[in-house]
């Protein structure tokens, strides 16, 4: 992967005075030799007619499910730029708003970074992932993020592909490169040392995603926190819809794998807090909390908390004292 730009403290980022809007895009170099092979291999797969409708057959299926899972990519743009006007009147004097482009494959992802001025250059830095009926503009304007700026932390927020101003169609692969490139773009580009990594519902699952995709830095401290989302997407669906919807899930290649990535994280040592409401009505027996073993929460520090609230309640003030938690931490360790 090839960041295209590292500009953002060499030109002011963000800088309320500045009327220069900094290009924040990460591209990734596009192998055109690939996608050659993969056209012919396309082609091939048609010529070869059962093959061909079959993976026809898949993609179709993969589509139809994942227009159900991440409604989001139906809102329109009229409704899109409405939302960045009301952004824009909500700025203060001492916020600032930036849009992010974010490309990988050819495939553009719209975001935003919201920060206090004060903290533009802390290093401190959230990347936060809504659930499947938000965008991320919504979560700027229903104060989704708000646990993270009590704590002195810039925000990063990516629209997954078709939603918002993003490309494309919601695919699983494309759901997780959206986070996973936030992420990126947090490390290399902005350069952020403290990295909350976090996401509701939908949201965490495509966190998730990204965990399984991400190569985790070094010399970068992360914290991991999902809230109210499932452990796996065919499990919630089982439960919810019976065992033969959930293998139509599987079969199309839709799974998402929460509990993959609780694994990742504990093998790369990263803290995690998982939220779930226990009068979660949409997880109830697929709940993420109930996949991890007392064992790992015992060796691990894995935070569970259930709260008496609905799915789509955020525990605001719970979030803010993890934080502060795992800072102290860290402050102790060094």
């Amino acid at each position: 992967m090839q960041i295209q730009n590292h500009r953002i403290y060499d030109n002011p980022l963000l800088n309320p005075a500045s009327d220069q809007r900094p290009d924040l895009s990460v591209t990734t170099a596009k192998d055109y030799k690939s996608t050659a092979n993969a056209i012919a291999i396309t082609a091939l797969k048609i010529i070869i007619l059962p093959w061909g409708l079959y993976c026809a057959a898949k993609a179709l299926l993969h589509r139809v499910i994942m227009l159900c899972a991440y409604p989001a990519q139906t809102m329109s743009t009229k409704y899109v730029n409405t939302l960045h006007e009301r952004i824009a009147q909500m700025a203060a004097a001492n916020f600032t708003f930036r849009k992010v482009v974010l490309e990988k494959d050819g495939h553009q992802y719209s975001g935003l970074i919201v920060c206090r001025n004060k903290n533009i250059n802390n290093e401190k830095w959230a990347l936060f992932a809504p659930g499947n009926y938000q965008l991320a503009e919504q979560s700027v304007i229903n104060s989704s993020i708000t646990p993270f700026l009590n704590n002195n932390y810039n925000c990063l927020l990516v629209n997954g592909p078709g939603a918002g101003k993003s490309q494309g169609m919601a695919t699983v692969e494309r759901l997780g490169d959206a986070q996973d490139l936030g992420l990126t773009f947090l490390e290399t580009a902005i350069k952020a040392k403290n990295i909350v990594i976090a996401g509701h519902s939908l949201g965490a699952a495509a966190i998730s995603l990204a965990v399984l995709k991400h190569t985790f830095q070094r010399d970068i401290n992360y914290l991991a926190i999902r809230i109210n989302t499932f452990d796996r997407l065919t499990h919630l669906v089982q439960e919810n819809f019976g065992r033969v919807i959930s293998l139509l899930v599987k079969w199309a290649g839709c799974e998402m794998d929460s509990t993959a990535a609780t694994d990742k994280l504990i093998h790369n040592r990263i803290p995690q807090v998982i939220f779930e409401a226990s009068d979660d009505e949409i997880m109830d027996k697929a709940r993420l909390m109930d996949s991890v073993t007392s064992n790992d929460f015992e060796k691990d520090k894995i935070s569970i908390i259930s709260q008496p609230t609905d799915h789509n309640a955020l525990p605001t003030e719970l979030i803010e004292a993890k934080i502060l938690e795992w800072e102290h931490t860290l402050a102790n360790d060094n």
